[in-house]
């Protein structure tokens, strides 16, 4: 199917965060319901998705009576609330009962971030050139993937996309320590911490900036909370990542 690049006013799409699709530099009011979801699951798609699958996730498992014929409707309407959206630059096909979504290269955010992520890999570490790509990396970040949005758990390329988010928070602890420029990393890694309460290697690096900016008190309060919530929560012991960190902390205490 060929589309018109130039339809659409330079739609854009974005899933690292809340559900968003922005037309030029405005936001535009997304579907709701199924509609929203089937639009999720159709931006996240690598391969194109069977009927049944789309059907199953769209409809969370609560597939209606109906079944095929509720989901060719829904696609159908999904169709035409991308033509108005995206003119001819969008577009949701069906072939042997697959489905995939047809859209301009580079419209969708999480491209961008992995992008982004190449060239910090071709980087020497640790450098003040890495910190830098990393957090222009971390920025693209709105929140965690499909935020709000309950099929976010069941889809490979979020769960993909949230492990690559998480190892470049870790990687730019390394490089601000290496490079001193801790301070600069510690926002993103209080945000990142915040969102998965349960990280420990976050948990570790954050405790790590905190101290080494002279917080040792914060950094201390860090790792307590999170090997309390590994034991109350979990029934886990701390490992070796926390313990560690909990060493190089006290050793920072001690010397200053």
């Amino acid at each position: 199917m060929r589309l018109n690049p130039m339809d659409g006013n330079n739609v854009r799409f974005g899933v690292l965060g809340r559900l968003v699709v922005w037309r030029g530099p405005r936001e535009v009011a997304l579907p709701s319901g199924v509609l929203q979801r089937l639009l999720a699951v159709l931006l996240t798609a690598e391969d194109p998705i069977p009927a049944k699958t789309l059907l199953d996730l769209a409809w969370m498992g609560n597939t209606p009576p109906s079944g095929r014929t509720a989901m060719q409707v829904g696609v159908s309407r999904l169709r035409r609330w991308l033509a108005t959206v995206a003119g001819g630059s969008v577009a949701v096909v069906c072939e042997h009962g697959n489905y995939r979504l047809i859209r301009p290269l580079g419209s969708l955010d999480a491209e961008a971030f992995e992008r982004q992520l190449q060239r910090c890999a071709s980087l020497r570490a640790p450098s003040h050139r890495l910190v830098d790509e990393l957090l222009r990396a971390l920025s693209i970040w709105r929140g965690p993937a499909l935020d709000g949005n309950p099929i976010a758990a069941h889809l490979p390329a979020v769960r993909r996309w949230e492990l690559q988010r998480t190892a470049a928070g870790n990687s730019l602890v390394e490089a601000a320590l290496a490079s001193g420029r801790a301070t600069e990393a510690l926002p993103w890694l209080l945000r990142l911490a915040d969102e998965h309460p349960m990280h420990e290697a976050l948990h570790a690096g954050l405790a790590r900036l905190l101290a080494v900016t002279g917080q040792q008190a914060a950094a201390l309060s860090v790792l307590q909370a999170i090997r309390s919530r590994l034991a109350e929560e979990l029934g886990l012991d701390p490992s070796p990542v926390l313990t560690s960190a909990l060493e190089g902390v006290l050793r920072q205490s001690v010397r200053r």
